[in-house]
């Protein structure tokens, strides 16, 4: 029994390494960059890597409208809502159906405020209308500031309102009993955010050049921050004398904006609203356009972009004070980041909604959540989640694939509460024909994957958390897999025309090639035939037959090919070999060894160094037919054929056994060679017969020299002496 077990596992080896390459491959996730390709949801994604359960997130209102334009709460934990397409304020307060409050049909509010007495706010856009809500929360116009849009309000201890209006560039300053002036003229388009600094000076954010100013309680302004960016869209200022803002561009979408400039508003309720390029919201077509940022500037004025290099359009901050750390709301994926004091950004957790537009901090410290698409409001937690899901990003194995298993860290060692998932397939996107999701068999710290063999597979993390505070927490996942064994494929292979080399040394070409006619037997040193060999001995050659084969080939397996050639002549059954043990691509050979003819290239791609003996494989790929041709033209039948005193007309015919004769020219006495056209006026066969006529030399002895070149730029001579 014993042996026929072991006789069974051979014969296993032997199979299976004919079908699976060695060794095994990994995938890793060992850092955020990589992690956040996949799906989070309930799961953290921190700065270093690591896998955790996000804090709850529990939503208290969902809304029909797409847009929260602007959120508040007061001190009674009432929850008071700018939502919109035409605006409605709403007021939510526990688990209470919310109540409408006020609706506005042709006027959006995108800023609103409570004052020191807890009395609201709504400032409507277009018209520059504010509206105070009394004790019964009923609105009624409490000023007009006759402007464009009101982008945001903010009120000081001694209950100011400041308005930040657009597209004037104006900060209003209204006091508490509604009598208002202008504070601060910016001198750009839209003043855009408002905030505090420690020092009770007012911040402000705007749009065009982006700027951020500092303005004193006279209204005497500087320039902070010139931003890279065209719009600062948020302010605030941390305990330390830290701002962070958020910036945008949308230079494209800026110039529409500006051939599209708003006609003169009415001053009444009812007018049309219209759009403008810095609102919340962003149309499909604008969203290329857009790159957004996070400026954080220190107390002693050193300037940092802290969201760079991210594919996420921040929308909201939020600064916790108790943790020091900076919440970022983003769109168009609804993720929620936080960035620690050392600018790490971790994940925290992403909502169903796609845009998180602002956070809002209750008196008694809760911290909620608006959002759009669709209008929602959160609450978050300091209790964890009960459970959290990851599902990575596909994993691409190039080739049919045995999956092998899920090593991974849990820190202190402890893993109570992870448990993974796998599914496989052979299309990239899973659909209905990946196998279902499979629980992974827990092993000693490790897991492994029962998923069928396929290209593509896909983890799930499932965390689930132990106390209120208290959760596991993952790292360096590592998936193992064992790729089918995949023949080398050899895309192209190319046979180059013959390379021209001239060698170092000069060397004579005529002879043996040139073949002589002459029509008089005696000639001397004075014969300028003589001279023209001296010339032609010095001559470099045109060519000296090398020629060059070039592939490209590749292996899904990555492994490393090793390559052979082999030659054979059309009329040959076996093939030659030319070379073996070739590392790469091209190769040069002599095919003056080779007879003339046609013949064909066999290049032989092996992964042999790559893999076992036994699941080697191999590629191979056939060239077109091709033309050794080393011997030049013949010269034939050149004769003169007939004369006259001032003229000589000359005939002969150029044959070539393998290729096209190219062109022919002619030489007297040694001088220049002169281009001449075949009878049919062009030089196209292996076959062309050449009379043209010549002005007789005034010499007594005369030389003439053919010379002519095929299409494989072998040279071919002749010649023919003659005299009076």
């Amino acid at each position: 029994m014993a042996k026929r077990f072991f006789i069974g596992i051979i014969i296993f080896l032997f199979f299976s390494t004919q079908l699976w390459a060695l060794p095994s491959d990994e995938k890793t996730y060992k850092n955020q960059q990589e992690l956040i390709k996949g799906e989070a949801q309930g799961i953290a994604i921190m700065a270093d890597g690591r896998l955790r359960l996000s804090n709850d997130v529990g939503k208290i209102f969902s809304g029909a409208q797409p847009f929260i334009w602007d959120m508040a709460i007061d001190s009674n934990q009432r929850i008071f809502i700018a939502t919109g397409i035409g605006t409605s304020i709403l007021k939510l307060q526990k688990s209470e159906n919310p109540d409408t409050l006020a609706v506005w049909q042709n006027a959006e509010v995108y800023a609103i405020a409570l004052d020191n007495k807890n009395r609201l706010y709504a400032a409507l856009s277009p018209g520059g209308q504010i509206y105070r809500f009394d004790r019964n929360l009923k609105p009624e116009l409490w000023v007009n500031l006759n402007v464009a849009y009101v982008w945001d309000l903010l009120f000081d201890e001694k209950n100011n309102l400041f308005a930040a209006t657009g597209d004037s560039g104006i900060i209003f300053k209204i006091s508490a009993d509604g009598k208002f002036s202008p504070f601060f003229h910016s001198e750009e388009i839209h003043v855009r955010s408002l905030a505090f600094d420690s020092n009770a000076r007012l911040l402000a954010g705007t749009f065009k050049n982006g700027y951020i100013f500092s303005i004193d309680s006279s209204g005497e302004g500087f320039v902070v921050h010139d931003c890279d960016f065209e719009e600062v869209s948020q302010l605030i200022v941390t305990e330390d004398h830290t701002i962070f803002a958020i910036a945008m561009s949308r230079k494209e979408a800026a110039a529409k904006a500006a051939a599209d400039k708003p006609q003169p508003l009415s001053l009444g309720e009812d007018f049309n609203l219209e759009s403008s390029v810095i609102l919340t919201e962003q149309k499909p077509d604008l969203k290329a356009l857009i790159s957004g940022g996070i400026i954080k500037i220190t107390a002693d004025g050193v300037v940092k972009n802290i969201w760079k290099n991210r594919d996420d359009e921040p929308h909201s901050l939020f600064f916790s004070s108790s943790e020091k750390s900076l919440y970022v709301g983003t769109g168009e994926k609804g993720r929620l980041y936080r960035i620690d004091r050392e600018d790490e950004v971790s994940l925290i957790d992403r909502l169903a909604e796609s845009q998180i537009v602002g956070f809002y901090q209750a008196p008694k410290g809760e911290l909620y959540l608006a959002t759009s698409n669709m209008s929602a409001v959160y609450r978050m937690e300091t209790a964890l989640r009960t459970s959290g899901v990851y599902v990575s990003p596909t994993i691409d194995a190039v080739a049919r694939s045995q999956w092998g298993t899920i090593h991974y860290d849990a820190e202190g060692g402890d893993d109570a509460g992870v448990t993974f998932f796998t599914r496989s397939g052979n299309t990239k996107l899973p659909n209905k024909t990946w196998s279902p999701w499979i629980k992974a068999k827990r092993e000693q710290r490790y897991v492994a994957i029962k998923s069928p063999r396929a290209r593509f597979l896909q983890w799930r993390l499932q965390l689930n958390r132990r106390s209120a505070t208290t959760g596991p927490v993952v790292k360096n996942v590592r998936v193992s897999y064992l790729q089918q064994n995949m023949p080398p494929e050899i895309i192209s292979l190319v046979v180059h025309p013959v390379t021209v080399q001239p060698p170092p040394a000069a060397i004579s070409v005529i002879d043996p090639i040139m073949k002589s006619i002459k029509t008089r037997d005696d000639s001397s040193d004075d014969d300028p035939m003589t001279r023209l060999l001296g010339r032609e001995m010095l001559r470099q050659p045109e060519r000296d037959g090398f020629r060059k084969v070039s592939w490209k080939a590749r292996d899904l397996n990555k492994d490393k090919l090793i390559y052979e050639l082999h030659i054979r002549h059309q009329q040959d059954r076996h093939w030659w070999t030319l070379k073996k043990e070739i590392a790469s691509s091209p190769f040069v050979w002599d095919s003056r060894k080779f007879p003339d003819g046609n013949y064909q290239i066999k290049l032989i791609a092996s992964d042999h160094q790559s893999n076992p003996v036994n699941a080697a494989k191999t590629g191979e790929k056939l060239s077109d037919w091709f033309i050794i041709d080393n011997t030049g033209p013949q010269i034939e039948k050149l004769n003169i054929i007939k004369t006259s005193n001032d003229s000589l007309q000359i005939a002969f015919i150029v044959k070539d056994q393998l290729s096209v004769i190219k062109e022919v020219h002619y030489s007297i006495n040694g001088d220049d060679w002169n281009w001449v056209n075949p009878v049919d006026l062009v030089c196209d066969s292996k076959r062309e017969e050449f009379v043209f006529q010549i002005k007789k030399p005034a010499e007594r002895n005369h030389t003439l020299v053919i010379r002519a070149k095929d299409d494989a730029n072998n040279v071919g001579y002749g010649r023919i002496v003659f005299g009076e």
